[in-house]
């Protein structure tokens, strides 16, 4: 039966035709349209690739204890010539892919804020380095690639380019390619084993190494088995944690009355100046809901309140009482005795009236 995956046959003269099931296309239902089927959980995109499909997404990494390793299975056969990926950090000094089988290398890290690409491949022992001009970890997304720039060639040339053309260089000297990897070669994805450096605290896109991509999904997560040949595996057990926004929420300036936005890349957080509270920090913070005023009325400021006292009294919260009979007029040997906002005299002897004056 020359019709693949379930199609039937029918015989036209010297020549047959397919009747093709769905999801199937070709004169020998030899093209599965992978991407029909649904085959990626519901946060992934699905993209095909040779002979198969691949499910992407972007991940957020915080630190040694989520960086993720990966190796080939033993079947790549393609040349290795390039490398694409996409990031946003805010990280100074940290490592975004590294492997290593000696005396071959490759890694691709941020130092000292710019992009640096080291590469020794081949049977030479140069060390290719090629670095950005322009910083990379002001939180935005970045888009990289680099490439040999000569491909077909044993040796060549090396480019790195980030943000379609924004920033570019090209090394002056040749290397290898990326063959090495197509052995028993780990792929540090976020860090590197061993260093003194911290893992990377950011966001990253599937990695795509010449058409193979390193999936931050298990194949348990994806219910239908990869079809092709060549593939990374991931070989780390901690899962990757999928749903990092490539935007930076805080570049819209969320949080209101000076608050200062915290990007945690797949969310952000308001930290919110003294008086305010809400997610943005949009609610001014009642100072006057726990009563202050004693004896007067309450109006709430930002970060602060005011009183105002009832009569006869004063301070802050109006919790003194005016001493009224200070300056009193009670007359002949008379006792002022001190009220609210008022005093009486309580006279001596035969003394009477208001002051005690008769």
């Amino acid at each position: 039966n020359p019709c693949h995956n379930g199609g039937v046959c029918y015989s036209i003269w010297d020549d047959f035709t397919c009747t093709c099931p769905p999801n199937t296309a070709g004169k020998a239902c030899e093209e599965v349209k992978w991407c029909e089927l649904e085959p990626c959980p519901p946060e992934a995109q699905c993209q095909l690739v040779h002979q198969g499909f691949e499910c992407l997404a972007n991940a957020v990494f915080s630190g040694r204890s989520s960086a993720i390793f990966y190796r080939s299975n033993g079947k790549i056969s393609r040349d290795l010539t390039n490398i694409m990926f996409g990031f946003r950090t805010r990280d100074t000094d940290v490592i975004l892919l590294y492997a290593e089988k000696e005396p071959e290398f490759v890694t691709i890290s941020i130092h000292n804020s710019k992009l640096l690409f080291q590469l020794q491949s081949g049977n030479s022992f140069y060390k290719l380095t090629l670095a950005s001009s322009l910083p990379v970890n002001d939180g935005k997304w970045h888009r990289v690639m680099v490439s040999m720039v000569e491909p077909l060639s044993q040796f060549s040339r090396w480019y790195i380019d980030i943000d379609n053309k924004k920033d570019t260089a090209t090394s002056t000297t040749a290397v290898g390619s990326l063959n090495f990897l197509r052995e028993e070669t780990d792929i540090y994805v976020a860090d590197k084993a061993f260093d003194s450096l911290d893992g990377l605290r950011g966001c990253m896109s599937t990695i795509e190494i010449s058409g193979i991509y390193l999936s931050y999904f298990e194949s348990t997560d994806i219910p239908t088995k990869k079809p092709q040949e060549e593939q990374f595996l991931k070989i780390s057990a901690n899962p990757a944690l999928t749903g990092c926004l490539q935007v930076d929420i805080c570049s819209s300036y969320p949080c209101m009355n000076e608050g200062v936005c915290e990007d945690f890349y797949t969310s952000y957080r308001c930290i919110c100046p003294e008086g305010w509270t809400g997610t943005h920090c949009e609610v001014n913070i009642d100072e006057c809901s726990s009563d202050p005023c004693i004896h007067g009325n309450c109006t709430d400021r930002i970060t602060s309140y005011e009183c105002s006292c009832e009569p006869g009294y004063t301070g802050v919260n109006c919790e003194e009482d005016i001493d009224n009979c200070r300056g009193h007029q009670c007359a002949n040997g008379a006792t002022c005795v001190d009220g609210i906002n008022g005093y009486s005299c309580l006279c001596a002897g035969n003394f009477t009236g208001r002051f005690c004056r008769y």
